[in-house]
């Protein structure tokens, strides 16, 4: 459980530093699915990043 819980405040360490950029950051993975969209990102698109994560940009 331990590694849980250090993985999940990892993740949440990286999405804080990733929504802190003033870039607009956006990765998809192999299937072309958005997996990271941050604040910037969503900004600088006009979409909100609930609705960005998960669709598919190819």
């Amino acid at each position: 459980m331990q590694s849980d819980d250090r993985f999940g405040a990892d993740i949440s360490l990286l999405q804080s530093i990733l929504d802190s950029l003033v870039v607009g950051t956006i990765s998809i993975d192999l299937e072309g699915a958005i997996t990271v969209f941050n604040e910037a990102a969503a900004r600088l698109m006009g979409v909100p990043k609930e609705q960005a994560l998960g669709r598919h940009l190819l």
